[in-house]
């Protein structure tokens, strides 16, 4: 069984901490967001992919926007680092079938990304 650094949900993003995507991947019903990012010497960071409750259903397949989110306590040590996290993504399809098909937008990354649901 595959180990998440979270699990996505629907609902209204916090404010992030600095980073930057460099790539992302899916496989199955699991979502790879490579970053260079800016934590604290203490590493407390905690990661989140928030969807969009607003569904586009004028295009095929519907497409939901969401925001990746790195939160943490305020530090005046602060390293850079490259990471790999992942999130299991089954509350971002646009229907819970089988082979559903969702186009899921991460603000910050330059395309969208094909999600076919894995029951």
């Amino acid at each position: 069984m595959e180990r998440y650094d979270g699990e996505a949900y629907i609902g209204t993003p916090s404010s992030s901490k600095w980073f930057e995507i460099k790539d992302v991947n899916i496989d199955g019903n699991s979502m790879y967001i490579s970053i260079n990012y800016e934590c604290s010497c203490e590493a407390d960071e905690k990661f989140e992919l928030v969807g969009s409750e607003n569904l586009n259903l004028e295009v095929y397949p519907p497409a939901r926007k969401a925001t990746f989110v790195i939160l943490g306590k305020p530090d005046t040590c602060k390293i850079l680092r490259s990471r790999t996290v992942n999130f299991s993504i089954r509350e971002l399809t646009s229907d819970k079938i089988r082979d559903v098909e969702t186009d899921i937008i991460i603000a910050g990354w330059r395309k969208p990304i094909r999600y076919v649901y894995v029951p």
